[in-house]
């Protein structure tokens, strides 16, 4: 099969047709014959009025009536032209004009217009008809002529009268001027309309070709300014024209595109994809109103580097309107595609600052409320706990409340953490130990059917709070475990990353380049659609059955992994499991990494302490945890009720416990005040919120520690255990005012 070309595409070799002048002169013959009819009839009514004068004189000569004869015969084929076609009038003018030569030339000889009318008739015969019919015109008109002149030479044919009586004769004169004429008239008029014809033909073609020249300029300067790739295939997609743009486009010259397929031009998924798209497209072209969309591809360029190129193609259809092929413009958006991402990053970055900041907001508000109501819970349940006996209902019942309450405040945390309300005390931490620790608490709840693959390198250090960073990898184990259910493998590694350039991790967060300790985390489950893995961190969000998960585990180790710089990479596909990989600055391992051991002595003897909460459940709750680690207390439900306590003099206590928000002052205020006017009485900060930097900054030096709410009885205990330097200095007055319980 020969290679298709795009004139064969079109058709272009079966529409052409040779130039013939008879064919275009053709047309010319009924203009002719219309404008005949007036010249002969004119000449008619010159000409036969004369002969019939000439009758009486001359007598019925047959030349005479030839003339008449073929006057006659004429006006009629002219006369009824419009019923006859061209052709068969100007053929029986022809024969007309021969039959008159034929008797003038056997009763006048050569010097009648016989000879002329030959000419003429061959002429107008080879103009209307073609080139053997004038052949064959002049051939019968010179047998005529030489089978007359040997006639007359030899005798037979007598002339009759002498040809001197013609010459002196006036109405042979005016006989054969008029025939003269009106043969060169016919003359004159063909070759006018023929030369009109032919210059506006002329002129026609050499527009036609100027226009032919400026399409080609035209289309050259396209084809070489543009960037785009034109280009043309037939139904079998094989490529028929391809414009030069397209070497700078894919690196192919267009002599070699035109023996290239598309499994060569194109990525093996976007191949695929492009065939169906062609079938269903193909399938619906019947119908001219259907637009055929614009496409997307990748592309693969002679030197193996791939672009995303888009695709707008129309059908060719030849002249019966079947689909002959398809045209189409390709062009290069990779740099494009590339800006929408990273636009798209962005706007994905700013929606997730807009839903930390609204979580944010929320945890905010609800936290110190929220804070102190399980404050309160855990308080009271952690009492009941340890004073009711052990086995009993009441002890059963309080752990439960006690647990319910534990879980409610890391609910609480994670938010906090999530909407970066809560910043991390950052510290160096040995990355190895993160990992091992993780993995010996998830090997305690383990079907045997599961395996743990660990792989680290050396150990790599990195900076943060350890048990924030140490719940974020133990969140990721659980949820690696939870993917797998009872059969399969869950696998931990370390490495160290490296990054050469600044690369864009989960949510938008983007790093800079630089050493990172890499800690991923993987398993062999279901994995995860490209859909739910655009969800992955967002709060709430969970592919977990009702009651299996709260949707902010994930989402807090974001809010962990970001607060502490790094980012989150995640991998997976239907069936093919999950990885997720946690990126953290790398930082030098610390000089003495060696754990520190405290030599201080921590305070075992009773305290006497103030008691400063608004909150009266809180308070309350937090009065009875303080009487049984066997501390005296005085609660106050003011930080100015407080302050007017310490300044007493005698009776001054030891500590002073005190929320950071009060509804007259805030604890820091009080606490300056406090150290003001006694600084050996030290204090103990609390809240349902996290201490702000700017409270930290302006916590004065008696200040001693930040205790979150809620806290449990371990808690305040461990809190209250502080390094001492001895007994706190007292002094104060016996009558101190303000030291009622309210």
């Amino acid at each position: 099969m020969a290679e298709p070309t795009l004139a064969s595409l079109f058709g272009i070799e079966d529409t052409g047709q040779p130039f013939e002048p008879g064919a275009q002169t053709r047309e010319l013959l009924a203009l002719l014959v219309r404008r005949l009819f007036f010249l002969v009839l004119i000449l008619g009514v010159l000409i036969l009025p004369v002969s019939l004068l000439r009758l009486p004189v001359v007598g019925w000569h047959p030349s005479l009536l030839a003339d008449m004869a073929g006057l006659v015969v004429s006006l009629l084929l002219l006369l009824f032209h419009r019923r006859l076609r061209p052709e068969f009038v100007g053929a029986g003018l022809l024969v007309t004009l021969l039959g008159v030569a034929c008797v003038k030339l056997v009763f006048q000889g050569l010097a009648s217009i016989a000879t002329p009318s030959i000419m003429a008739g061959t002429a107008l015969c080879a103009i209307f008809f073609s080139l053997p019919m004038a052949v064959a015109f002049l051939g019968a008109g010179l047998l005529l002529l030489a089978g007359i002149g040997l006639g007359v030479v030899n005798g037979a044919i007598e002339i009759v009268p002498p040809p001197e009586t013609y010459l002196r004769a006036g109405w042979f004169w005016v006989a054969n001027g008029a025939g003269l004429a009106l043969l060169g008239a016919v003359l004159v008029l063909v070759i006018s309309a023929l030369r009109h014809r032919w210059q506006r033909a002329l002129a026609e073609s050499e527009s036609r070709a100027r226009e032919a020249r400026m399409r080609q300029k035209l289309h050259q300067l396209i084809e070489h300014s543009i960037d785009d790739a034109l280009f043309v295939q037939d139904n079998q997609l094989r490529i028929v024209y391809v414009s030069p743009s397209a070497e700078k486009l894919i690196g192919y010259t267009p002599e070699e595109l035109l023996q290239m397929t598309m499994d060569r031009l194109m990525a093996p998924e976007s191949l695929e994809r492009a065939l169906r798209s062609y079938a269903e497209q193909r399938a619906r072209a019947d119908d001219p109103a259907v637009v055929i969309p614009l496409m997307e591809y990748e592309y693969v360029r002679k030197d193996g580097s791939r672009f995303i190129g888009e695709l707008r193609v129309r059908w060719l259809r030849g002249r019966d309107g079947k689909i002959v092929g398809c045209a189409g413009v390709l062009r290069d958006v990779t740099e494009r595609r590339r800006a929408q991402q990273e636009r798209r990053a962005l706007e994905e970055r700013l929606r997730q600052a807009e839903k930390m900041e609204a979580v944010g907001q929320l945890a905010g508000g609800i936290a110190h409320d929220f804070n102190n109501y399980l404050g309160s819970i855990l308080g009271a349940a952690d009492c009941l706990r340890l004073d009711a006996p052990e086995g009993s209902q009441s002890k059963i019942l309080a752990e439960l409340i006690v647990g319910a309450a534990q879980r409610a405040a890391e609910l609480i945390r994670k938010l906090m953490v999530f909407s970066r309300r809560q910043e991390p005390r950052r510290m160096p931490l040995s990355a190895r130990r993160l990992v091992e620790e993780a993995v010996a608490l998830l090997r305690t709840d383990l079907p045997p059917e599961v395996a743990v693959r660990v792989e680290a390198e050396a150990d790599l250090w990195i900076e943060g709070e350890e048990g924030f960073l140490a719940s974020a990898i133990l969140n990721l184990c659980v949820n690696a475990r939870d993917a797998i259910g009872n059969k399969g493998e869950i696998g931990l590694s370390l490495r160290r990353v490296k990054l050469a350039r600044e690369e864009v991790f989960a949510g938008g967060v983007n790093l800079p380049p630089g050493s990172y300790a890499q800690i991923g985390v993987a398993d062999t489950g279901e994995g995860m659609s490209e859909e739910t893995q655009r969800k992955l961190f967002t709060p709430f969000f969970t592919t977990k059955q009702p009651g299996k998960g709260t949707g902010l585990g994930l989402a807090a180790v974001f809010g962990v992994v970001n607060a502490h710089g790094g980012g989150i990479r995640v991998e997976s596909r239907p069936g093919a499991g999950s990885r997720f990989e946690v990126l953290l600055p790398e930082i030098p391992a610390p000089a003495d990494s060696a754990p520190a051991v405290a030599t201080e002595r921590l305070r075992v003897t009773a305290l006497r302490i103030i008691l400063v909460d608004d909150n009266p459940g809180v308070r309350q709750a937090t009065r009875s945890m303080l009487e049984l680690l066997g501390h005296s207390v005085v609660d106050f439900a003011t930080a100015g009720q407080a302050i007017t306590a310490v300044g007493c003099g005698e009776g001054s206590p030891d500590l002073v416990m005190m929320d950071v928000t009060m509804p007259d002052q805030s604890g820091i205020d009080a606490a300056v005040e406090i150290h003001r006017r006694a600084p050996t009485v030290r204090v103990l900060l609390v809240s349902g919120r996290p201490l702000s930097p700017e409270d930290a900054r302006r916590a004065p030096a008696n200040v001693i520690g930040f205790l979150p709410k809620p806290y449990s009885l371990a808690d305040l205990e461990k809190a209250l255990a502080r390094p001492s330097d001895g007994p706190a200095a007292s002094g104060a007055s016996a009558t101190c005012p303000g030291t009622s319980r309210e």
